[in-house]
């Protein structure tokens, strides 16, 4: 059986300044840096968006296969940090710009045994998308128009 791709896309386009705005299906986001980086704190930073989309991943993945386990989810919060050396982006050699270390914090009220719940947990991790992305190599192709 071929394997079937779906695609998803973003268009973005810059405003002004370190002003993005991204378009998704019919979904607008301001992405923008903070004051302090020289941004006029319109929205939250790719960086920012990038730890926010890990998070609704997993609590999209919980919701979604609840249900299959048996599972009531009652509530979840999540928090994630991520933690990176600024330098890298400026060009410090030897420093990668991107992120050390990404923690995620979540509370989970459920309703259920609790082998489906660990089950859950274990299947939303496994299953998350935007996590498979952080976790391994994705090809990344980059054209770019002059």
């Amino acid at each position: 059986m071929p394997k079937v791709l779906a695609k998803y896309t973003a268009k973005l386009s810059l405003q002004e300044g370190l002003n993005v705005l991204s378009i998704s299906r019919n979904h607008k986001v301001t992405l923008d840096e903070p004051k302090h980086l020289g941004g006029t704190d319109k929205g939250p930073s790719p960086i920012e968006l990038l730890l926010a989309a890990l998070g609704g991943c997993q609590i999209i993945s919980l919701a979604f296969f609840a249900p299959k386990l048996g599972v009531n989810l009652k509530s979840v919060e999540t928090v994630v940090e991520g933690y990176l050396d600024p330098r890298g982006f400026m060009g410090v050699s030897g420093v990668r710009p991107g992120f050390q270390r990404i923690r995620i914090s979540t509370k989970i009220q459920a309703e259920g045994p609790s082998e489906k719940i660990k089950e859950l947990v274990k299947l939303a991790e496994e299953r998350c998308p935007v996590n498979d992305n952080i976790k391994n190599n994705t090809h990344i192709e980059l054209a770019v128009e002059t």
